[in-house]
């Protein structure tokens, strides 16, 4: 097994403001409506390449097919219900592969917890790399606890998770509180072997820790640089004015 960690400063987000930002979202696709399969904006605008194909408008059992350039996917509602759950699958058709998933928001008006889970084939790949699963779960009630310093908070409440035949590797993330309004959120990557290849990387991964700890590093900086440069802006908007902004978006 290797473990590599990296830590970063970011600004932080108030609570409110992010389930601000839900709710607005939540309430966009609400005012949305459907006519002859196309999707409408509130304001009219459609939004490109998104269809209706079968079942009534973000009722469950609706299936909508979602197309670019390179991929289509079919997202089918399992659940919409603002107070409690919000739910869908997703089956993605791509030229290298196939991917399936399912996500889900616990609450709206005060987002508990998010998750998601799928499955990947690749083709045209070697048979030991080409399936792939992974999981996201991130627990907000727990994320604002450890950001706000409570002793008590769970810890890591961002896991990922991604398994494959020969390899199986967990990320975790926690935010503390820092001067200035800003958290520094410890992120540890840990890896190791599976199966017949098991004994071979537990030779193999120590020996690319470095490597590993240096592409971590500078893939969390990347990060930490856009969202501290985007975030800061986006944080002096209002419900209202956040609402605008999305809809002046292209989709």
């Amino acid at each position: 097994m290797v473990a590599v960690s990296h830590s970063v400063l970011v600004h932080a987000v108030p609570y409110d403001w992010f389930g601000g930002i839900v709710a607005v979202l939540v309430e966009l696709a609400e005012d949305s409506r459907a006519e002859n399969g196309r999707i409408l904006l509130p304001d009219g605008k459609e939004a490109e390449g998104v269809r209706l194909v079968t079942g009534r408008h973000l009722r469950r059992g609706a299936r909508y097919s979602v197309a670019d350039e390179s991929a289509t996917c079919l997202v089918t509602v399992k659940e919409w219900d603002r107070r409690r759950t919000l739910r869908a699958v997703g089956d993605v058709e791509h030229p290298e592969g196939r991917m399936t998933w399912e996500s889900a928001l616990r609450g709206t008006d005060r987002p508990r917890r998010a998750e998601a889970k799928g499955e990947a084939q690749f083709t045209g790949t070697p048979r030991m790399l080409s399936a792939w699963a992974g999981s996201v779960r991130l627990r907000f009630d727990d994320w604002w606890a450890a950001a706000g310093g409570e002793p008590d908070a769970h810890s890591a409440p961002l896991r990922i998770r991604l398994r494959g035949k020969p390899v199986q590797a967990e990320i975790r993330a926690v935010p503390r509180p820092s001067e200035d309004g800003h958290w520094l959120v410890e992120v540890t990557l840990t890896g190791r072997g599976r199966g017949l290849l098991r004994p071979l990387l537990a030779l193999v991964l120590p020996l690319a820790r470095r490597r590993l700890q240096l592409g971590l590093a500078q893939a969390l900086d990347s990060l930490a640089d856009g969202w501290n440069e985007h975030l800061p802006p986006a944080l002096e908007l209002d419900r209202d004015a956040l609402r605008e902004e999305i809809l002046r978006q292209d989709f």
